[in-house]
């Protein structure tokens, strides 16, 4: 499909806050992964601070 150039890409708006978002996960993975927290520890905690960067930004 590339060689026939029938791909087509459209970018996606920017998330705000989407790097802070990444970077909880991947803190919370890597707890998980290392042992430190249980899967519901640490998908709570996540939650919990997704939502705090979403409040500071206004967004709820």
């Amino acid at each position: 499909m590339a060689k026939q150039d029938v791909l087509q890409a459209w970018p996606r708006p920017p998330v705000p806050g989407i790097t802070e978002l990444i970077s909880i996960a991947g803190n919370e993975i890597f707890e998980v992964l290392d042992g430190r927290r249980s899967i519901k520890k640490a998908l709570s905690i996540a939650q919990e601070r997704a939502d705090n960067v979403m409040r500071e930004k206004g967004h709820y």
